[in-house]
């Protein structure tokens, strides 16, 4: 078995070793790099019957014709009430 001292030694010089190790510098090789335009086509399907069906029914108000004139002749607003 060995000594105390011989193995803080020996410990120390491979805590030493690893500091050394961590704090290597690495020299860096600049690399050149070419940024090119990308091009690309997109190609979408969509069914128009549905498109179509689904504006309709969103614009349906504005083409809807107008209702009836049904204002009496005295300019009053016609009564609009269920009850009476």
């Amino acid at each position: 078995m060995q000594a105390p001292a011989a193995r803080l030694a020996c410990w120390t010089a491979v805590l030493l070793l690893f500091v050394t190790a961590g704090c290597r510098t690495v020299p860096k090789v600049p690399v050149e790099v070419d940024v090119k335009p990308i091009h690309v086509t997109v190609d979408v399907n969509i069914k128009v019957e549905k498109v179509d069906k689904e504006l309709e029914n969103f614009f349906s108000d504005a083409y809807a014709p107008a209702a009836p004139d049904t204002a009496k002749a005295d300019g009053a607003a016609p009564n609009t009430d269920p009850e009476k």
